[in-house]
């Protein structure tokens, strides 16, 4: 047995220091209370074998109990956005978004005109065409692109054509099918896939043969055509393009003309063929309206004829290779 102040004095001691854990001094009603608890005159309280009032050591429990919680609580809420926190990355954010890594596909409308030319024929005077102020040197670009479609070719006669084309600015996975004028365009980048390099062997065009597995979104747009038919390579076309930008007055591309020299093998039958084609696109700064558009092209046609080019027998590349 203890003195009445000798246990007050300890059950002070050990509220005083359980709340300097917290940061926090002894309020005037936590020293009412403990008072309460240790009464003055003549009572007597019992210690325990820790030497610490069974009355203070059950507050001093209690209070430490809820400090743990407390901190505890307050360690969880700060640790539980970063357990779930993500790195930072826009494929990160696509997958939020969508609940897969997506790509959005660049779309666009290829407004052009294509014209068979003999291997020695001179280019026309470009600088002569309606809008045309300036006519950028050649810049060379070496493509190589692997066509896929069903063994049904269901692609082919619904007039839509999906390949796999490394070199250049654009290169990467495209789908092309016919538009009211013109040509439909959707493009993807390789990813994951080889990326080509300026050469004669183009390493992504030969993962494509040798690994034809078509990226779930490129897939997923050509279904409506194909539906879930196995995709095959079916052609190759190599080019060695000689890209010539045609510029108006304020330097915006009214079209762009291409040199093309092109190797087309077919992949069934193995058959190689080649020839030389100018293909004119137009650009920006080409004229809005159908009616400026089709006077235009009349004097691309008139500067081809002139150096013996002539209309495209064929209506693209892939059909001139598949022979059609």
């Amino acid at each position: 047995m203890r003195p009445i102040l000798g246990a007050r004095g300890d059950a002070l001691a050990c509220l005083r220091t359980e709340l300097s854990r917290r940061r926090r001094v002894v309020s005037d009603e936590e020293e009412k209370c403990l008072l309460h608890d240790f009464p003055g005159g003549r009572s007597t309280v019992r210690f325990s074998r820790s030497r610490t009032p069974t009355t203070t050591r059950s507050f001093c429990r209690t209070a430490r109990a809820r400090s743990c919680t407390s901190v505890r609580a307050r360690s969880s809420r700060r640790a539980t956005p970063t357990a779930r926190r993500r790195p930072h990355s826009p494929t990160s954010r696509r997958r939020k978004r969508s609940g897969r890594a997506t790509t959005e596909p660049t779309r666009s409308i290829e407004i052009e005109r294509t014209y068979d030319v003999s291997a020695i024929s001179a280019l026309p005077d470009l600088a002569a065409l309606p809008g045309v102020s300036d006519v950028s040197e050649s810049e060379l670009r070496v493509l190589d692109a692997v066509y896929l479609d069903t063994a049904g070719f269901s692609l082919a006669r619904r007039a839509v054509a999906l390949r796999c084309r490394t070199g250049g600015p654009d290169e990467g996975w495209h789908v092309k099918s016919g538009a009211p004028e013109g040509r439909r365009e959707w493009g993807w980048p390789l990813g994951d896939h080889p990326v080509g390099h300026s050469g004669a062997e183009h390493p992504g065009a030969r993962a494509v043969l040798d690994h034809p597995a078509v990226p779930s979104d490129v897939r997923a747009a050509v279904a409506q055509w194909c539906g879930d038919d196995d995709l095959h390579p079916i052609a190759r076309v190599r080019n060695d393009r000689h890209a010539i930008l045609l510029r108006d007055a304020s330097g915006a591309v009214v079209a762009e003309f291409l040199d093309d020299h092109v190797t087309a093998t077919e992949l069934g039958a193995g058959s190689t063929t080649s020839w030389r084609e100018w293909e004119v696109e137009l650009g920006p700064a080409a004229p809005a309206d159908v009616r400026g558009r089709e006077k235009f092209f009349a004097a691309v046609d008139a500067a081809v004829a002139s150096v013996g080019g002539v209309p495209a027998a064929s209506g693209s590349k892939l059909q001139r290779a598949l022979g059609r």
